[in-house]
């Protein structure tokens, strides 16, 4: 697969999970795919474990957010769209029908990032890259 280090707007450009048992999936992944991980502690006290495939970082595992847990909803594989703006995609897509579940906030060192519903409630992630190509700016997370 080719490596990419920039992500035009609208492309998806990242995946993680939020899971309730980070160890298990790890385990599950790891064995399944050959992925090690990387364990980065992150500004708000969870750890965003970076899969890696050698020495490339494909995908992350995270701690589901309490509220999300609170809320009975299963763990969930994210995929986010890259975007210029994310404060104009939070709008336009609740311009035309869509639900802010996230209004786009700031991931310190990295970018931004949002995440919308469209009118069927299917889930999707906008980020905004900072100045740093998106593979190093979520190996700083």
């Amino acid at each position: 697969m080719p490596k990419r280090d920039s992500y035009r707007s609208g492309t998806p450009c990242w995946t993680d999970l939020q899971t309730t048992d980070v160890e298990a999936a790890k385990a599950f992944y790891g064995e399944l795919f050959g992925w090690t991980f990387d364990d980065m502690p992150t500004p708000m006290g969870a750890t965003y474990s970076l899969a890696q495939v050698g020495p490339e970082t494909v995908a992350a595992i995270a701690p589901q957010p309490a509220m999300v847990a609170k809320n009975s909803i299963p763990p969930t594989w994210n995929i986010y769209i890259a975007v210029d703006d994310a404060d104009k995609a939070v709008a336009a897509a609740s311009d035309n029908g869509g639900t802010v579940l996230m209004a786009a906030d700031d991931i310190p060192g990295s970018g931004r990032m949002a995440f919308v519903a469209d009118p069927s409630g299917a889930a999707v992630g906008h980020w905004q890259a900072a100045a740093v190509s998106h593979s190093a700016a979520m190996a700083d997370m």
